[in-house]
């Protein structure tokens, strides 16, 4: 039987030396938007949703919150009602992947929301970060 020096020893050793985390295949989603008379529709929700890897619930009540109007979700589009510019939109859009996405230390997408108790934290699948996230 091995000692744990030696086990320890030996697991070191097919630690890779540098780990190679390439945070340049997460492209930003662009909003897609329509304007049916005074409703705003963001057409590419879904698409939006799984590059994200977020729930829609989630995302819905940030968006709405930021923008400051009442919608709803019907099929793959979110309709807002009221005029809000493609501009302001990808702004706030932005805006959720930097804080509900992105990890602070390495920048990968690859993260997930945990709730804890009464506090959602932001994990990195790729470095193992964990961070306190506001609740919307």
């Amino acid at each position: 039987m091995k000692s744990y020096e030696e086990l320890l020893e030996e697991a070191l050793k097919k630690i890779p030396k540098k780990v190679d985390i390439d945070t340049r295949r997460f492209k930003m989603p662009t909003v897609s938007v329509v304007y049916r008379g005074s409703k705003t529709v963001i057409r590419n929700l879904k698409e939006i949703l799984d590059v994200l890897r977020r729930k829609e619930r989630h995302f819905i009540k940030y968006m709405l919150r930021e923008v400051g109007i009442a919608g709803q979700v019907i099929g793959n589009e979110l309709i807002l009602n009221g005029i809000v510019r493609k501009e302001t939109l990808q702004r706030k859009l932005e805006q959720y992947v930097k804080e509900f996405v992105l990890c602070d230390v390495c920048g990968s997408a690859d993260t997930i929301l945990e709730k804890e108790g009464k506090v959602t934290f932001l994990r990195c699948e790729a470095c193992g970060a964990k961070r306190i996230v506001r609740e919307i």
